[in-house]
C-alpha cells in the first residue's frame, strides 16, 4: 500500500477496492463503478492488485450525501405513511357507507301492488288486451321493475 501522504490540511490514502468500500461505507461495486465511470482515482500494484485514493474531502462528500438521501428518504418515507393513512380512513369511511346502502336494499324495494277496485278490473277486462307485464304475477317481477312500474 502507498503510504498516506499529509497536503494542506487533508489526508489521502491508497486503498484496495474493499477498505476504500469500507471507509466510505459503500459496496464493492460501487468503487469498481467509480473505476469504471472514473470518477475516482485509481492504480494497479505491480501484483495486480488495484488501489483507489482516497481523501478526506471525499470521505465528507459521502458522509454528507448520505446524510442528505437519509433525510429525503425519511421525508418521503414520512409522507408516504400519512398517504397510506389517509387512504385507509378512505376506506373505512367508504366500507361503512356501502354498508349502510345495503343495508336499506330491502326498504327500497316497493311494496306489492294494491288491490285494484272493482271499478279498475272491469276497465282493464273490458279493454281486453293485457301486456306481457301484467299477466306475469307480480311475485316473479323484479324489485326494480315493480318500482318504476315496468
Amino acid at each position: 500500500m502507498y503510504p498516506p501522504v499529509m497536503d494542506e490540511g487533508y489526508t489521502e490514502q491508497w486503498l484496495t477496492v474493499a477498505d476504500a468500500a469500507e471507509r466510505l461505507g459503500v459496496s464493492n461495486q460501487a468503487i469498481r463503478q467509480r473505476i469504471y465511470r472514473n470518477t475516482i482515482e485509481h492504480t494497479k500494484g505491480a501484483d495486480g492488485t488495484v488501489y483507489v485514493r482516497v481523501t478526506d474531502t471525499e470521505e465528507q462528500v459521502n458522509i454528507t450525501d448520505k446524510g442528505e438521501t437519509n433525510a429525503l428518504a425519511l421525508d418521503y418515507i414520512t409522507a408516504l405513511k400519512e398517504r397510506i393513512q389517509h387512504l385507509e380512513e378512505e376506506s373505512r369511511r367508504k366500507d361503512h357507507l356501502l354498508a349502510q346502502a345495503l343495508s336499506r336494499i330491502p326498504e327500497l324495494e316497493a311494496p306489492s301492488e294494491a288491490p285494484r277496485s272493482p271499478q279498475e278490473r272491469q276497465e282493464e277486462a273490458s279493454e281486453g288486451t293485457d301486456t306481457p307485464e301484467q299477466q306475469e304475477p307480480i311475485s316473479q317481477r323484479s324489485w326494480w321493475r315493480r318500482f318504476f312500474g315496468a
